[in-house]
């Protein structure tokens, strides 16, 4: 009983002092209140240029400097001026290497906080920019602005040559080199120059043999994607492609643009020694082969070569005696193009 008393009166004690403080915070903050003087409007910072008030004495100064010729940052190693500290100490780190923030998961060092801040949500998976119309959620506000133009359909870049719009930077600096003839992109191997880095890739595979899309079906391998595609529509049967004059059908969008040709009686490709034309690239590279002697196709069993693989496939036969034999070498090693 004396026990459960004493309990009672501590209670009571440490209640009592919890309500003095709380009553001698508030006394304080209303003395605080009291001393401190309501700004009037003579007081409230106001900019005697343009009349702009503020709120805060710093954005007031920042802001003024807005108005004077001499901006008080100036980097000296390139001249360039700040009109805020902070903005002239993160430009210093563009020429002093300077990488201050540090990612907590793989240690990588960036030079600013917001290059930190993006750079962490791929490793959070943190996406707080969402599309209003989609929903789709994105890491960057400048991944989310372009996705943006997929809904407006705005294509803010445009081409200053032939007034094509794009809705990238990215594609519209591809797109300018075909203008200035600019191919940044340079095989090692044979000197060769690319407008673009993919295509520069694509080619290399002629020089290491890389083959990295294989048919599900019979398993052979391409460098291009795109030739996996229409090869896999010989196992499909697919043919999605339809001439609109005669209604025939084809595999691939150019086997039915050349086709067409025949209709319009259109030859845009024209040989540069015999100026004999063509309907099609691929009729005038053969066509080529005429005048070079190159022979491009090679029988995988006797290494003979041959200009065009339809003489090549036919060569082929003579190394078999039955048409099952001759199957299995068109699915296999038939004719090896050099």
């Amino acid at each position: 009983m004396l026990s459960s008393t004493k309990n009672t009166v501590r209670c009571t004690a440490n209640s009592s002092q919890q309500q003095k403080r709380s009553v001698d915070y508030k006394q304080k903050h209303i003395n605080r209140q009291v001393r401190v003087k309501i700004p009037t409007s003579e007081d409230i910072p106001r900019c005697t240029t343009c009349n702009q008030s503020f709120s805060c004495i710093s954005t007031y100064h920042n802001h003024m400097r807005t108005h004077i010729d001499k901006i008080p940052y100036t980097c000296h190693v390139c001249n360039k001026s700040f009109n805020k500290n902070s903005f002239y100490r993160a430009h210093m780190r563009t020429h002093s290497g300077e990488k201050l923030y540090k990612c907590i998961f793989c240690n990588r060092l960036l030079k600013w906080k917001s290059a930190y801040q993006t750079h962490m949500r791929m490793h959070t998976g943190e996406k707080p920019f969402r599309c209003t119309l989609c929903g789709k959620s994105f890491s960057q506000t400048s991944s989310r602005r372009t996705h943006m133009r997929t809904h407006t359909g705005e294509k803010p870049y445009k081409c200053s040559v032939c007034d094509k719009s794009f809705k990238h930077l990215s594609s519209h600096q591809k797109h300018m080199r075909i203008h200035t003839g600019e191919k940044p992109y340079k095989c090692t191997v044979c000197n060769k120059s690319f407008l673009q880095s993919s295509t520069h890739l694509v080619h290399m595979r002629t020089h290491t043999g890389e083959k990295p899309y294989k048919c599900t079906v019979c398993s052979k391998s391409f460098s291009y994607n795109s030739n996996c595609k229409k090869h896999m529509k010989i196992h499909t049967k697919e043919k999605s492609f339809k001439c609109s004059i005669c209604h025939k059908l084809f595999r691939t969008m150019a086997d039915c643009r050349n086709h067409l040709r025949t209709h319009t009686g259109e030859k845009p490709y024209k040989c540069d020694m015999c100026n004999k034309s063509f309907c099609s690239m691929k009729y005038c590279k053969v066509h080529m082969r005429t005048h070079t002697g190159e022979n491009r196709y090679k029988c995988s069993l006797c290494d003979k070569s041959f200009r065009h693989i339809s003489t090549c496939r036919g060569h082929l036969r003579t190394h078999t005696k039955l048409p099952h034999q001759f199957d299995l070498l068109m699915g296999g090693v038939g004719c090896a193009s050099i």
